[in-house]
């Protein structure tokens, strides 16, 4: 799944998209084709890799591979309306039918390294393989990146974004840990997590990627943005008194918790407002006292959607964005 196996992928999907055939049929042929290179020589990212990852699955666990998916990831993240185009030779580089909802709760429990509404989905070593560099430094030979790094300047070079398992690492820290892990897909759908700012993100739509890649970093830049500017009302150059440190978990489903922070005792209001401004869940004015605290809100009479939690002592408003799923 790191690309490095040598498998190579044509251009036309072969079996990949045939749903006639079962996925060992489909990884006994592509495993009967000669390799591109040597094993470990060179990376090439490609769908046949995928494909006998997926197979490599199956014979680990003795189950098939949508069976294996429904009990590990979907059941416990509640992706109900998640499903394969294939029961028999499921694709596993990319036919697979999902909602924005579903997708956000996958998204949140990577986030949270592995973690979702308080189960544990996925161990945290496997989180942590998923996001490490797998490719050894192998010489890069494909990659999509190679066609979006000439067009937009905020990308690092091409040969330098490197792969985990399922993600590319498109920003990394002087420590070498991920920052932005994302996985663009080429009919366009594509998600990204952000371990700086703890925010994720998907864009939703069909369409080829090299054509709509600048609505994708596009997209991503406004998000970075927005979160690091915030909305506070507070003068610049002076210290802020409150401030709203985590909405956890965020996307929520029925309940998620806001710890906030002030330096100074006051009256306190605390609101989810959608995204017209319009208030729809606010909890009684209470005390603020000097320190962090922590609030329970009850997301059930909510629709799912955007909002923004919104804290305010009568001087000073401060708010974060809060998505609500089902």
């Amino acid at each position: 799944f790191a690309h490095t196996s040598g498998i190579a992928s044509p251009r036309e999907s072969g079996c990949l998209a045939d749903t006639t055939t079962t996925l060992a049929a489909c990884a006994e042929l592509i495993l009967d084709r000669p390799l591109g290179a040597p094993p470990g020589a060179v990376f090439a990212y490609g769908g046949f890799s995928m494909q006998v990852a997926g197979r490599v699955g199956e014979i680990a666990t003795g189950k098939p591979w949508v069976e294996l998916f429904e009990e590990r990831i979907a059941r416990p993240l509640g992706m109900t309306a998640t499903t394969y185009v294939s029961a028999t030779n499921p694709r596993v580089p990319g036919a697979m039918v999902t909602s924005i909802d579903d997708y956000g709760a996958f998204l949140q429990m990577v986030l949270d390294g592995g973690m979702y509404e308080g189960t544990r989905v996925l161990a945290t070593d496997a989180v942590d393989a998923m996001l490490a560099d797998q490719t050894e430094g192998a010489p890069v030979v494909f990659s999509p990146y190679q066609r979006y790094v000439s067009t937009f300047p905020v990308l690092p070079p091409a040969d330098s974004i490197r792969y985990g398992s399922g993600v590319w690492r498109e920003q990394v820290a002087a420590n070498g840990s991920v920052l932005d892990a994302a996985s663009p897909g080429a009919s366009g759908t594509s998600p990204w997590i952000d371990t700086e700012r703890r925010i994720a993100g998907i864009l939703l739509m069909d369409h080829r990627l090299t054509d709509a890649a600048g609505t994708y970093f596009e997209l991503k830049r406004l998000a970075r943005e927005a979160v690091d500017r915030g909305v506070s009302t507070e003068p610049a150059g002076r210290e802020s008194p409150l401030a709203i440190e985590a909405v956890w978990p965020n996307p929520a489903r029925t309940r998620t918790v806001v710890s906030y922070a002030g330096d100074r005792t006051g009256p306190l209001a605390l609101a989810v407002v959608d995204a017209l401004g319009r208030r729809v869940l606010s909890l009684e004015r209470q005390a603020l006292l000097p320190g962090g605290h922590q609030v329970s809100l009850d997301l059930r009479g909510l629709a799912p959607g955007a909002y923004r939690v919104v804290l305010s002592d009568g001087r000073q408003t401060t708010s974060q964005p809060l998505v609500v799923i089902r």
